[in-house]
């Protein structure tokens, strides 16, 4: 497995309120992860970099024997409550941190076998045979309106509301997490991104660099450069992991 983690603070921001961490276990087995932080001052910082160290030390030492894939599922399920919780109650205890969250999209490659879990609206993508596609739904306002026909995907696009989520990771007691499951194939890349990425460039145009045939560091590379051109207004940050 080849990998690279990039974040960056964009071009607008003070500060980076993004993370993104992960690890490779053995030949066959990785986790990775990536947040976006909320709540101004420290708060999105705090929320996103302990979700995501939280839910990969939380499973990288289990990952090592755990191999039924439901016994996974319910491990990483059950680290996003924890994690959860966490941020809940310290935002109970500490004023200054109250109304802080953060989104988190987790992958966990086990053999031929990717799991993912996503609460708010950063990706999970695949690339194969020359093609991206989007493995996560994001839950967000503009995905619910779009899903129900409310408006169209180029209305989506510049949409007033574009940045609100749905669902984060910290705001509410009973977290709802999305769970997917996708079998893998050799040179599969899997993509993680924030939505500095994503509102910055269209899935076209990442699948394009992607067919530069680059390596993953020089991927990640061009990426964080693009979406600073074209905007930079967001902190940007992207995981690429190659098969």
């Amino acid at each position: 497995m080849e990998y690279c983690l990039l974040s960056d603070i964009g071009k607008v921001r003070e500060k980076n309120e993004d993370y993104c961490f992960g690890e490779i276990i053995s030949d066959k087995k990785a986790i990775f992860s990536i947040a976006d932080g909320m709540g101004g001052h420290k708060k999105g910082e705090f929320a996103s970099k302990n979700a995501v160290l939280g839910v990969v030390n939380n499973l990288k030492e289990e990952l090592i024997v755990l191999n039924n894939k439901q016994a996974i599922k319910e491990k990483l399920k059950n680290s996003y409550l924890k994690i959860n919780d966490i941020i809940l109650n310290k935002a109970k205890e500490e004023v200054e941190y109250k109304g802080m969250g953060t989104t988190l999209t987790t992958i966990i490659i086990n053999d031929d076998i990717l799991i993912i879990a996503n609460v708010g609206d950063s990706r999970c993508y695949i690339f194969r045979d020359n093609k991206l596609k989007k493995l996560t739904v994001d839950n967000s306002l503009v995905e619910e309106l779009l899903e129900r026909g409310f408006i169209t995907k180029e209305e989506a696009k510049d949409h007033p509301q574009k940045n609100i989520i749905t669902r984060a990771v910290g705001i509410d007691e009973n977290l709802l997490i999305d769970m997917y499951e996708y079998d893998l194939e050799n040179n599969d890349i899997i993509i993680l991104t924030t939505d500095g990425v994503t509102n910055s460039l269209e899935d076209f145009e990442i699948e394009n660099i992607l067919n530069q045939n680059m390596n993953m560091k020089n991927f990640c590379s061009k990426i964080v450069e693009e979406s600073n051109f074209k905007s930079g207004s967001d902190n940007i940050s992207i995981v690429s992991v190659k098969l």
